[in-house]
C-alpha cells in the first residue's frame, strides 16, 4: 500500500497508520474551516458593522462564558463514557458543534440589514453556541487523541499532521484576501467554512482506539494518583497565566488596526501569517518535540512570544505588525500544544477529561473576564499590556518545567 510505505517511517501499525490518515482529513478541513473564519476575519467582520473593542469584549466574554459552562456541565459525563462509544460520541458531539453555531454565524450575515442590535445578537450567540459545544467535543476528542497510537509517536503524528493543515492554511488567506474585496466576500468565506466543517467531521467516524491502559500494579496506581493531586494546582494556576495572555492577545489585531496602520483587507494576510507560523510550529514539533519534551518546547514558545512583542512595542508599524504576528504565532502554537501533549502523555487517560476540563475553565474564565475590561485599554496603553503579557508568558515556561518536564529514568525498563 502507497500510503503505509510513506507513513511506515512514522508507524508500521496499520491501525495508526489509518489513524493518522483520518487525522490529516479531519484536522485538513477543519483547519481550512477555521482559517477562512479566523479570529481576525471576525474581528474585522464585526468591526466592520459597527462592534467596537469594548463589544467585542462582552462578545468574547459570552462565548468563553458558554465553553466553561459546557466544561462543567459536561465534565463527569465525557469521563464515564465507555471507551467502545467513544468514536461515536466524539462524532456526534462534532455534528452538533457545526451545525448551531454555522447557522447563528450565517444568520449574522443577514442581520446588518436589520438592525445593529440584531447582528450583535446573532453574533454573540452564535460566538456563544460555539464555545459550549466546543467544550463537549473537545474533552471527547482528547480522550480518542489519548488512544490513538501505542507507539511513542505524539509528536511526529501531531506535528506532521499541523504541517499539512497550515500549509493549506497559508493559501487559505490570500484566498480571503481576495474574497474580503467582494460585496458578498462574508457570505462566500462563512459558507465555505461551513462546508469544509461538516466534511471535516465526516473523517471523525473511523479512529480506531489502539491504545489501552497497562495492566494496574500497586506502584504505577500511586503514582496515577500522585500527579494530579500534587501537581493539578500548577496546572490550574499555568492556565490562569494562559488566560490573561489570551485576553490581552485577542486586540492586537484591533490595537493593529488603530494604531499600526492595519487595513481591513489585511486580515487575509493576518490569517496567512497567522496559518505559517503555525505550520512553522508544528515543523518543529514534527522534528524535535518527541525528542526534547513539553517543557522545553513551551520555553521555546514563550521566547518567541516576547521577542517580536518587545519589537512591536520599541518599533511600531504595519510592516513591523505582519513580523510580529508569524513569529508570536510561531511561539504561540509552541505554547499551546506543548502543554497539552504534554499533559496527554503523563496524566492517566481515565482522568484526561477531568484535567482537561479543569485546565480549560481557568483559562477561558480568565480570558473572558480579561477581555471584558481590557479592551479600551488595550489600545491606549498597549505597551504596559505587551510588557504584562512578556512577564506572564516567562511565569508559564517556568510552571510548564515544574508540571511537564520528564523526570529522569532509573533503573532497568
Amino acid at each position: 500500500m502507497p500510503i503505509g510505505k510513506l507513513l511506515s517511517p512514522l508507524t508500521t501499525k496499520r491501525e495508526e497508520q489509518s489513524n493518522i490518515l483520518r487525522m490529516l482529513l479531519r484536522g485538513t478541513c477543519y483547519t481550512a474551516s477555521i482559517t477562512l473564519a479566523s479570529v481576525p476575519v471576525l474581528q474585522v467582520f464585526a468591526l466592520t458593522y459597527g462592534i467596537d473593542e469594548a463589544r467585542l469584549g462582552v462578545v468574547r466574554l459570552f462565548m468563553q462564558t458558554g465553553s466553561m459552562l459546557g466544561y462543567l456541565l459536561f465534565m463527569k459525563q465525557v469521563n464515564r463514557i465507555p471507551t467502545a462509544n467513544l468514536v461515536r460520541k466524539n462524532f456526534l458531539a462534532h455534528l452538533a458543534l457545526i451545525v448551531l453555531p454555522g447557522a447563528m454565524l450565517l444568520l449574522a450575515l443577514v442581520a446588518p440589514t436589520l438592525s445593529p442590535n440584531v447582528f450583535m445578537l446573532c453574533f454573540t450567540a452564535g460566538y456563544t453556541a460555539s464555545g459550549f459545544l466546543m467544550a463537549r467535543h473537545l474533552m471527547i476528542y482528547t480522550r480518542v487523541e489519548s488512544r490513538l497510537f501505542a507507539s511513542p509517536i505524539y509528536g511526529k503524528a501531531f506535528g506532521i499532521a499541523g504541517i499539512v493543515y497550515y500549509l493549506l492554511g497559508m493559501v487559505l488567506g490570500l484566498g480571503v484576501k481576495g474574497a474580503l474585496t467582494l460585496n458578498a466576500g462574508f457570505l462566500l468565506i462563512f459558507s465555505a467554512s461551513l462546508l469544509l466543517a461538516f466534511v471535516g467531521f465526516i473523517a471523525s467516524r473511523g479512529f480506531l482506539l489502539v491504545k489501552t491502559d497497562p495492566p494496574p500494579t500497586p506502584e504505577k496506581t500511586v503514582a496515577a494518583n500522585t500527579y494530579p493531586r500534587r501537581k493539578i494546582i500548577l496546572i490550574v494556576i499555568m492556565h490562569v497565566f494562559r488566560g490573561v495572555m489570551a485576553g490581552i492577545a485577542f486586540f492586537f489585531v484591533p490595537v493593529a488596526l488603530k494604531k499600526f496602520g492595519l487595513l481591513a483587507s489585511d486580515a487575509g494576510y493576518v490569517s496567512l501569517l497567522l496559518s505559517a507560523g503555525y505550520l512553522a510550529g508544528y515543523l518543529f514539533i514534527f522534528r524535535k518535540f518527541d525528542g526534547i519534551g513539553p517543557a522545553k518546547t513551551t520555553l521555546l514558545g514563550a521566547a518567541l512570544q516576547i521577542l517580536p512583542l518587545l519589537l512591536l512595542v520599541l518599533t511600531p508599524g504595519r510592516a513591523t505588525f505582519f513580523v510580529f504576528y508569524f513569529i508570536f504565532s510561531l511561539g504561540d502554537i509552541l505554547i499551546a500544544q506543548g502543554v497539552p501533549l504534554g499533559i496527554l502523555q503523563i496524566v492517566p487517560s481515565t482522568s484526561i477529561g477531568s484535567v482537561t476540563a479543569l485546565r480549560l475553565v481557568a483559562l477561558q474564565a480568565v480570558d473572558a473576564l480579561t477581555s471584558l475590561g481590557i479592551g479600551a485599554y488595550t489600545v491606549a496603553h498597549f505597551a504596559l499590556f505587551a510588557t504584562l503579557y512578556c512577564v506572564l508568558a516567562l511565569l508559564v515556561a517556568l510552571l510548564a518545567h515544574m508540571t511537564l518536564a520528564k523526570p529522569p529514568e532509573t533503573g532497568s525498563k
